[in-house]
């Protein structure tokens, strides 16, 4: 890894906001509401049948219930000025996901009674959309809507750059039902949310989960995955010691855990232990706490006793094929990948997907993904933008870009609709089943494009084997870090 990247980051992004022209003026707020599927009365949203009814969802909370009161100036647009206008739309998926978003754009452009037509790019990922964006919004040329991680929207926000969308949502004539809403699952949904403003509508969520060799494990003498750290750990260090005193040398060092580095895995450990770096999704900054020092020291144990590795080999598919490591981490879009390097390897073990392990036993996946949101312009094309985002929420919609990305679905309707996919791709499935009981939205600070880099680099430094710091430490400095890098990057 790159240590210098997140400064860097930082410079490039600094640069940009300064050519950045002032923001527009914020929206109105009502209060709120979603939907995905059911046109209003006079407002068709296409000429698409509608998928059939849904699974009643749990209430939603009462600050996300309808109460549309008057409607807003920026409401007030004839659909007839719709007619003709082209919006853009950017997203960060790449691979097989491209031509599923291109064909449910074309859908959108064929079927739209209004007569908008949308324009799509990739920006091949995630980060990229930050100075994809900025640049844009620079040379007067920003798209409309976005698909984007939702710390990024939350930092936008502070920047007045993103539509709230609490006044689409609870419109009459252009908005959703409250039962529409509660489809969604609540831990997604209010990851959008900032200050009772609904600013993004997630489009689709991962998580950090932990690739488990189920048959090695047995015959290590577990039985069951592990459900606290304490139980890792035993297991852990039980396949690091089988290949340490096994006739080869050259496994000796290897087996338990891969050392992985990267942030959601590090915000998943910190969540083992009852830890997160803000209270809430672009919540304010801090690392250092009691539960993440727990987190950082029961790594360094780990590394220190042979049980936690790290491996020449960025990609970890061989190792977990011949057994050299028992866990790795990843996400639910790598089971692919690794289903070709068992099958490589002529390895009939069985294998899964499990939560990481927390300290009273409860499974425990932290979520991040994308949302999609829309930039500021006017009253028509931000109008023309919630209708294309309904559009792309469609129950149907959800499940081809699940199936495209092998991510979460967002929704219990797209859950549902997922039946035949799991029952193809079980190892996948193993992690579905774990939505939404055991699903947490990582709780980020809206300068995560600057805070993520600093916890790997934190990460880094924890495990230097000559010159360990104490977990505390290393933290402080962490939560020091971010707030000098924005305050005196040039």
């Amino acid at each position: 890894m790159n240590r210098h990247r997140p400064i860097a980051a930082t410079y490039r992004l600094v640069a940009l906001l300064l050519a950045i022209s002032a923001a527009l003026a914020a929206c109105q707020t009502v209060t709120l509401p979603q939907a995905q599927e059911t046109p209003r009365p006079g407002t068709p949203l296409a000429a698409t049948p509608r998928p059939g009814p849904r699974t009643p969802a749990p209430a939603v909370p009462p600050s996300a219930t309808p109460t549309q009161t008057e409607v807003p100036e920026h409401m007030l647009v004839d659909p007839q000025d719709l007619r003709g206008l082209e919006i853009a739309f950017w997203y960060p998926w790449s691979g097989e996901a491209v031509p599923v978003i291109e064909s449910m754009v074309a859908d959108f452009n064929r079927e739209n009674v209004w007569g908008v037509r949308v324009t799509a790019r990739s920006t091949g990922g995630g980060s990229e959309m930050y100075w994809e964006v900025a640049t844009a919004r620079a040379a007067d040329a920003a798209p409309d809507v976005i698909a984007a991680p939702p710390d990024l929207l939350h930092y936008w926000d502070t920047q007045q750059m993103v539509a709230d969308l609490t006044d689409y949502e609870s419109n009459p004539d252009w908005g959703f039902s409250a039962d529409e809403i509660a489809d969604f699952y609540p831990a997604f949904y209010q990851q959008d949310r900032a200050e009772g403003r609904q600013i993004g509508i997630p489009a689709e969520r991962s998580a950090r989960v932990l690739f488990y060799n189920k048959s090695w494990a047995r015959e290590l003498g577990f039985d069951q995955p592990p459900a606290t750290p304490a139980e890792f750990e035993r297991q852990a260090c039980a396949a690091a010691q089988a290949l340490l005193v096994d006739p080869g040398r050259e496994n000796d060092g290897l087996g338990g855990w891969i050392v992985n580095r990267d942030a959601m895995t590090m915000l998943s450990w910190m969540a083992a232990f009852g830890g997160a770096p803000a209270e809430e999704t672009g919540g304010a900054l801090r690392f250092n706490s009691r539960e993440s020092a727990q987190a950082f020291e029961y790594i360094r144990s780990l590394f220190d006793q042979g049980c936690a590795w790290n491996s020449r080999d960025p990609l970890p598919y061989d190792y977990f094929a011949t057994r050299r490591a028992l866990f790795y981490t990843g996400s639910p879009d790598q089971v692919r990948a690794q289903v070709w390097a068992m099958t490589r390897a002529n390895n009939s073990d069985q294998w899964g997907l499990v939560p990481f392990p927390s300290e009273d036993g409860t499974p425990a996946l932290v979520a991040s993904g994308f949302s999609y949101g829309i930039l500021r312009s006017t009253p028509e094309r931000q109008l023309a933008g919630w209708l294309f985002i309904r559009h792309m929420l469609l129950t149907r919609n959800q499940v081809r870009l699940v199936e495209a990305n092998h991510s979460l679905p967002v929704s219990q309707s797209a859950q549902a609709a997922l039946t035949n996919f799991a029952s193809r791709n079980p190892e996948w499935a193993a992690a579905l089943e774990l939505v939404p009981d055991a699903v947490q939205a990582a709780r980020v600070p809206g300068a995560w494009w600057a805070a993520s880099g600093v916890l790997e680099d934190a990460t880094w430094q924890m495990l230097q084997v000559l010159t360990p710091v104490p977990a505390e430490t290393i933290l402080q400095q962490a939560d020091q870090i971010v707030p000098e890098m924005l305050e005196h990057a040039p």
